[in-house]
């Protein structure tokens, strides 16, 4: 029965040990997108960020300055191939981002150390025209949720 369990225990772990060993030179590739180069000033876009790669542990980025900008919100997803004993890890980071005035703004570039080498991203341009439909100006910070009495403001 011991070595039943010693068997079902080895062969859970068995893929995650030969990932270890597979991945022997570990290449990256980082990269940044914007879906649009020009938006109105109350319009919303996307800044997408991807780190590609056979590496072993998840590298740490450094965003570029946003505080132009408000994060509406931001998402990473990571997916996975293992194809020909070599496994390929790609993960992205999204940005919802609004701009807060007008201008010609730059993003980046986004800055990766990993294993005493360091990768960065070109700086991407992204143009925010002014909204004549805009009557109300856009907020400059996350709304902070204060309450009052027990109510939510």
């Amino acid at each position: 029965m011991r070595t039943c369990s010693l068997k079902k225990i080895f062969l859970s772990f068995y893929p995650l040990a030969l990932l270890f060993l597979i991945a022997d030179g570990e290449e990256l590739t980082l990269s940044s997108e914007l879906n649009k180069n020009r938006v109105n000033l109350g319009e919303e876009f996307t800044f997408t960020i991807s780190i590609s790669g056979n590496y072993k542990l998840k590298p740490e980025i450094k965003l570029p300055d946003l505080s132009a900008f408000v994060l509406l919100s931001s998402r990473q997803s990571s997916t996975f191939n293992l194809q020909e004993k070599k496994h390929k890890t790609t993960t992205r980071y999204e940005f919802r981002l609004l701009p807060k005035k007008p201008g010609v703004f730059n993003l980046g570039p986004v800055e990766l150390k990993y294993k005493n080498q360091i990768y960065r991203t070109k700086t991407l341009t992204i143009e925010v025209l002014p909204s004549p439909n805009l009557e109300t100006p856009l907020p400059q910070e996350k709304p902070s949720w204060k309450t009052k009495r027990g109510i939510f403001l």
